[in-house]
């Protein structure tokens, strides 16, 4: 007979095996596919780009500001040396103005498919929109917050099925926000106001575009450069926020770009909001 000794030696070799396997089915999931990530520069759709990278993808980060998109393309190839710098791109797109919407981002994804066909978009732009009661929006507020949030969508959308294969290996994700499910009192009407009509969009456009997958993202609170607004405020309130959260945290960029991947690789998944919110949502 084995000794327990042994066994337990066997067993445990076989499931570092497994490991190593599944990692490397992982890491394999996007090879010789092209993901352009919009807003890929920081935050949650830089987690996008490191992950895509690191998983076999070749990236196209797209953002307004040239700065951000060299300190961007040097922090991805940073952390994948091993990744050929033709691999990883920036682009600039500014849409600041919608009357240049569709002929920038034709231009963005014209630039990027000369490179390789485009496999994936993901959306992850948007500026933070003022929390203003009701009773004192007005109507540039409005227009403000439908600009980011409802029309650049649209539009992508729009230029991306031009350039995506129709396939359910191809998809576009969207990001939205998480007043959809839980908007705080006081000004988030407006916010709550074009995330559910987020949702709302990407269903339909999953019926409209199939096969093309159409999905959306919607993290609860998670750490990045949008609440730097909040100054010395911003290390307690997010303590606030991690007790709300069934996990204890508050979410981190690269937990919530893991959602951004399921969304990209499972073919089966199209019309569908995953949320990555540490259970903020169910309080």
């Amino acid at each position: 007979m084995f000794s327990s000794a042994l066994i337990s030696a066997i067993l445990q070799n076989f499931a570092i095996r497994a490991v190593i396997y599944r990692k490397s089915r992982i890491m394999s999931t996007l090879t010789g596919t092209h993901v352009i990530v919009i807003g890929g520069t920081a935050g949650i759709g830089l987690a996008v780009a490191l992950q895509a990278v690191a998983s076999g993808a070749r990236v196209t980060v797209a953002s307004s500001s040239p700065a951000r998109i060299e300190s961007a393309v040097k922090t991805i190839q940073t952390s994948s040396p091993s990744t050929s710098k033709d691999m990883i791109h920036g682009e600039q797109l500014d849409l600041s103005d919608p009357e240049t919407y569709k002929e920038k981002l034709d231009k963005l994804f014209s630039s990027a498919a000369a490179k390789q066909q485009v496999t994936h978009v993901v959306y992850t732009a948007g500026d933070r929109i003022p929390i203003t009661p009701i009773e004192s929006l007005t109507l540039d507020d409005i227009q403000v917050a439908i600009k980011m949030r409802m029309i650049a969508p649209m539009l992508v959308v729009q230029t991306a099925v031009k350039y995506l294969p129709r396939s359910p290996a191809s998809s576009i994700i969207l990001t939205n926000g998480a007043a959809a499910e839980k908007a705080p009192p006081g000004g988030w009407s407006p916010t709550a106001f074009l995330a559910g009509g987020l949702k709302s969009l990407a269903k339909a456009l999953a019926v409209e575009l199939k096969p093309i997958r159409i999905n959306v993202v919607q993290p609860g609170v998670v750490d990045t450069g949008l609440w730097d607004f909040m100054g010395e405020a911003k290390g307690p309130a997010m303590g606030q926020m991690a007790q709300a959260s069934l996990t204890g945290r508050v979410g981190k960029p690269e937990d919530v770009a893991r959602a951004y991947m399921w969304l990209m690789t499972d073919s089966f998944v199209t019309g569908t909001t995953a949320q990555s919110d540490g259970g903020y949502f169910l309080v």
